[in-house]
């Protein structure tokens, strides 16, 4: 019987990990950490500008219509989604495990193909975990 692949995404707003599974008993095995760019965000600052209407008219602020923090996770939701399609060609199934606001952003930017691998789906920032604490914590949701 062939072992089924699985991928598990681990991300926040500033770090993700892809994780791989070759079969029941095989452990985790990071294949790629990715941060967000240092640059990001750096294009605006922290106030929004002002305007001038007409000559003699007062001064109105304008406001961005999309948070910062909002593009910069989106932006980085679409790295990430990209990259996991690089590595899930060789994949059965797909795994994510992110923040909720994050897990939003990557659903959001899954592409149809990619959307129908994932198999199942955890709420919780773990970034910060090793291979070996991810597969204990995750055991609830698949064997690894």
């Amino acid at each position: 019987m062939k072992a089924v692949r699985t991928l598990v995404v681990v991300c926040d707003d500033k770090d993700a990990g892809i994780f791989e599974n070759a079969g029941v008993g095989k452990g985790l095995t990071e294949i790629e950490r990715i941060c967000a760019s240092d640059k990001a965000g750096s294009d605006y600052s922290d106030r929004p500008g002002r305007g001038q209407a007409a000559p003699g008219m007062g001064r109105h602020g304008f406001t961005r219509p999309v948070d910062q923090k909002v593009l910069d996770r989106s932006g980085f939701a679409s790295e990430i989604v990209k990259r996991l399609g690089r590595h899930a060609r060789k994949a059965d199934r797909v795994g994510l495990v992110a923040a909720p606001a994050m897990l939003g952003e990557m659903r959001r930017s899954l592409p149809a193909q990619l959307g129908a691998m994932v198999a199942w789906e955890v709420d919780k920032d773990l970034t910060k975990s090793t291979a070996a604490e991810l597969a204990d914590r995750l055991s609830h949701v698949a064997a690894f």
